[in-house]
């Protein structure tokens, strides 16, 4: 998901001879590093960036990703002028007042580069980056051995190699993985648009969503980083993996942070 950031207009220009009615701003998209990257052959990303009116009922809202659904269902108040595979994208624009998004993109899908957003108005003008909060909502999973069905236990016995049925926490707990594996297979599968094996850098932030997590763009950025591959694609046992290890650090921040006050404090041998 491209990043966005708010800019809120609030004073109209002073000059009544422009014959203009709004407030004036510039926005420049600048592509980094990408001098260094010519050199092992990569060239300049076609880049550009469109601009949003900010719906009235999220207006206000700083603790707010905007999803798909958005901008399937909302055209750009403005965009720049052309997408071009130039270092910097440049345009003028005059809109009313009123809080808008700017979405800096390039123009083929699912291309990662770093970049710069630099915005010039003529009057004083709030501007930031929107992120969501960093927070884990994902239901315990509690099961009896009541719950386990003689199949499975049959089947736990075989990869145990428990003949007797003996190992009952054990089993307890491996109905729960299974369970929990079962589940991050459907969202994996349906957030596999292509059908391909693998998700993309942006299907796998909508997979995270929807198993549990709300993340900012720095933690999605190390994420895909550590578990995607040479194409910045995530199979199904990185995926897992990646679910499995967020959710225990999860758990183990909120036990550290028994004042929950979103801060903990660790030693050396705590943070080892």
């Amino acid at each position: 998901m491209n990043p966005q950031f708010l800019i809120k207009l609030e004073e109209q220009d002073d000059d009544p001879t422009d014959n203009e009615v709004g407030c004036s701003f510039v926005v420049g998209l600048i592509q980094k590093n990408r001098r260094k990257m010519r050199k092992v052959g990569e060239d300049m990303h076609t880049i550009g960036f469109a601009i949003y009116e900010v719906p009235d009922e999220i207006a206000g809202q700083r603790n707010v990703h905007l999803d798909r659904n958005f901008f399937v269902r909302h055209a750009s108040a403005a965009r720049s002028e052309t997408f071009i595979n130039l270092r910097e994208v440049c345009s003028r624009f005059c809109l009313p007042p009123g809080e808008y998004l700017i979405v800096p993109s390039t123009f083929e899908p699912n291309k990662d580069g770093d970049f710069c957003v630099r915005v010039f108005s003529e009057k004083q003008a709030e501007f930031q980056e929107l992120d969501d909060p960093v927070d884990c909502n994902v239901p315990e999973i509690n099961v009896n051995e009541g719950d386990i069905d003689s199949r499975f236990k049959n089947l736990f016995g075989q990869l145990a190699g428990a003949k007797d049925g003996s190992g009952k926490l054990g089993m307890v707990e491996f109905k729960i993985l299974w369970t929990k594996i079962e589940m991050y297979l459907d969202i994996f599968c349906k957030n596999d648009k292509d059908k391909s094996g693998t998700m993309s850098s942006m299907e796998m932030r909508e997979a995270i969503g929807k198993a549990g997590f709300s993340l900012n763009n720095p933690l999605h950025q190390i994420l895909v980083a550590r578990y995607s591959d040479s194409n910045l694609t995530i199979d199904f046992d990185n995926f897992v993996g990646c679910i499995m290890r967020l959710e225990c650090m999860f758990k183990t921040f909120k036990m550290l942070d028994k004042n929950k006050a979103g801060t903990v404090e660790l030693n050396f041998s705590e943070n080892n």
